[in-house]
């Protein structure tokens, strides 16, 4: 009986080690992922890319210029969201929308993207700016989703 007993001791004790080591193991896999993919993004955004470093998202902004309806009036709330289809049990009218500034949606898909690679570096965090408040600003590290109209 004594040897079953010390043979249950070692036997915690190395799975105790073993445990041990690999919470170690995987806690030196991710601090390494982390960095391997810090130092792929400061190679292809540049030598801003760190904790110090502060990076603009830059998305296009737009106006929509007053839409009229036949009788010349203006409608206040242009946007109309699309209807279900006629089946659909949750069928209802048609609500209509009004926006200051409408955004791209696949700018807006590329700012999640570029959101989550920046989120899983946890580096720097990027700001959102429209291009118009950037037109001036060549002192700012950036990523352009949307460009600037010149005329």
């Amino acid at each position: 009986m004594a040897y079953a007993g010390s043979a249950d001791v070692k036997s915690i004790v190395f799975n105790v080690i073993g445990g041990a080591l690999v919470a170690v193991l995987a806690w030196l896999y991710a601090l390494l992922s982390r960095k391997c993919r810090q130092w792929m993004l400061k190679r292809l955004l540049g030598s801003d890319f760190d904790k110090d470093g502060a990076y603009h998202i830059i998305y296009g902004s737009f106006i929509l210029p007053p839409v009229y309806d036949q009788n010349g009036r203006v409608i206040t709330h242009p946007y109309i969201k699309t209807p279900l289809p006629p089946s659909s049990p949750r069928r209802a009218a048609a609500a209509s929308f009004s926006i200051d500034n409408p955004v791209s949606s696949c700018e807006m898909r590329s700012i999640a993207y570029l959101s989550a690679m920046f989120g899983k570096s946890r580096v720097c965090t990027p700001s959102l700016s429209p291009d118009n408040d950037m037109v001036s600003r060549v002192d700012v590290s950036f990523i352009s989703l949307g460009g600037i109209q010149r005329r």
